[in-house]
């Protein structure tokens, strides 16, 4: 096999090496997280995984009459799915400073996602498509994509006083010179 010439910026492998280990670095915990919204979205009773006892008092505590297990699962809905906005949003961002496209593209790709695991459900026996899930969804995706502009900012924010401490001791060598 023959050998790339010196410097050409080595072999192609190489070079997809570096690219690719960065892309599965961003897009692989989005798969996971899709696949994890997959598998507990095909199980027709989602509560079997609680234990009986947690269950039963989940089933029998009310609040504003309501069971608490009716409140799990809509936290849940927008659990799921803030994590899954806070992932795409992470895995679609190239630049340091926050713009809108990524986050256009990460709401409707959450969203589409969304309808899809709710059209899933529909062929699941015990499941069934729910508009008000779909809206749970989508109330998590924003709540997601804002956490995630507020994790940006903070980091930014840290970001810059370490510049201004940086420089300031900088400026401090050059006086003291």
């Amino acid at each position: 096999m023959e050998q790339p010439a010196e410097g050409n910026g080595g072999s192609i492998d190489n070079r997809a090496r570096k690219t690719l280990k960065p892309f599965l670095c961003r897009w692989l915990p989005v798969l996971f997280w899709a696949a994890v919204i997959f598998i507990l979205s095909a199980d027709s009773n989602p509560y079997s995984h609680i234990p009986n006892r947690l269950y039963s008092w989940l089933w029998w505590s009310k609040l504003f009459g309501r069971s608490l297990i009716f409140y799990l699962g809509g936290i849940s809905h927008i659990l799921e799915y803030a994590i899954l906005s806070f992932l795409f949003a992470q895995a679609l961002w190239q630049r340091e400073r926050p713009t809108r496209g990524p986050f256009i593209k990460a709401i409707f790709l959450v969203l589409f996602y969304a309808f899809t695991d709710e059209l899933h459900q529909y062929f699941i026996p015990g499941r069934a498509f729910q508009l008000v899930d779909l809206a749970l969804d989508t109330l998590g995706a924003l709540l997601g994509l804002g956490a995630y502009w507020l994790y940006l900012e903070r980091l930014e924010g840290k970001q810059s006083r370490s510049t201004c401490a940086l420089q300031g001791i900088r400026s401090r060598r050059k006086i003291g010179k």
